[in-house]
């Protein structure tokens, strides 16, 4: 990720926290470009190396969208945001 978010989390007092999980590299990098639009920097935890595992089953591609503590609010409003305006859940609705 960035080195500014870097040198936050290398502070003792700061703390990242899990805002989403999503399933895939592609996803992640979908949210993570949301988020850095709005100003909140971020960076993934995954089970799977996805260089390594590019597809994944079982829950082992689900990557997790972590921010610093003090955005996660911020963070968990912008990505509802996000989610609730894409087109795939327009779709999901009834007429």
């Amino acid at each position: 990720m960035t080195d500014s978010f870097s040198e936050k989390t290398n502070n003792d007092t700061m703390k990242t926290v899990v805002v989403h999980t999503v399933q895939g590299s592609i996803e992640a990098e979908i949210v993570q470009t949301c988020l850095r639009s709005c100003g909140i920097e971020s960076t993934t935890q995954g089970l799977a190396a996805q260089s390594v595992h590019p597809f994944t089953v079982d829950g082992m591609g689900k990557i997790k969208i972590l921010v610093m503590e003090s955005d996660a609010e911020a963070a968990r409003q912008t990505i509802a945001d996000f989610l609730e305006s894409s087109p795939e859940s327009e779709s999901d609705q009834d007429p």
